[in-house]
């Protein structure tokens, strides 16, 4: 069987899967020319099992341009205050204060994002104008 042949193995679903949920090696890597450089940086050296495994890069946290540092400081701002809105109780809108995680909730039903994701949303154009929104509780 042609398939078989070519994955090293006869049985059809581990070849039609492309082997890889199997552990199933192609005899023979058919890399076009093109991409061989690209394929070549994301790859490791074979492996003693014959497999293929995919490398890491040397350093997973590059430093940013400072524009991104600050994005970042900002981004982790606004983690920091979802973490002191509280679980229960808080202030209701008008009121000025944090406002618990069901309110949260409600106020993101209709926008079709969790309720995390819309907080977020919420609080970072705030943060990247340079002000703090009603639910900040401090300086």
């Amino acid at each position: 069987m042609v398939v078989g042949n070519k994955y090293n193995s006869a049985r059809l679903g581990e070849a039609r899967l492309g082997g890889a949920a199997f552990g199933v090696v192609p005899s023979s890597q058919e890399i076009p020319s093109e991409f061989y450089e690209a394929y070549i940086t994301t790859v490791s050296a074979l492996r003693a099992d014959g497999k293929i495994q995919g490398r890491a890069p040397f350093s997973i946290i590059q430093p940013g341009t400072p524009p991104q540092v600050e994005e970042w400081g900002l981004f982790l701002e606004c983690i920091a205050c979802w973490h002191r809105q509280p679980v229960a109780g808080g202030v209701e809108p008008p009121d000025i204060g944090p406002r618990n995680r069901s309110w949260w909730y409600n106020a993101s039903l209709g926008s079709g994002l969790f309720y995390y994701t819309y907080f977020m949303g919420e609080t970072l154009p705030y943060r990247v104008a340079g002000n703090f929104p009603d639910w900040w509780d401090w300086p």
